[in-house]
């Protein structure tokens, strides 16, 4: 199976101690998939949600600073997608 990205992730901008939300769908179901941030791989905690249901995969970044502005990226086998968060 060669896997594409369906719908890409677009930029999001925002306030401090907002919600924001970036959603990547897929053209297969049951890929392994990883976020990151400016490069370094994103772990599921309070802060980060990762979930993936079906062909979709989603990221939610709880309770934003400032500090949560830059480039997060979706990656899975062969493909991958990149937004900026502005956190105002």
């Amino acid at each position: 199976r060669k896997i594409k990205i369906r719908k890409g992730l677009s930029e999001v901008q925002t306030f401090e101690r907002e919600t924001a939300s970036f959603e990547v769908e897929l053209s297969h179901s049951n890929v392994e998939g990883a976020w990151q941030k400016d490069g370094s791989r994103l772990k599921n905690n309070n802060h980060w949600r990762m979930t993936a249901k079906g062909r979709v995969h989603s990221l939610t970044i709880s309770n934003l600073s400032q500090e949560d502005t830059g480039t997060y990226t979706f990656s899975a086998e062969n493909v991958r997608s990149s937004a900026r968060l502005i956190v105002k």
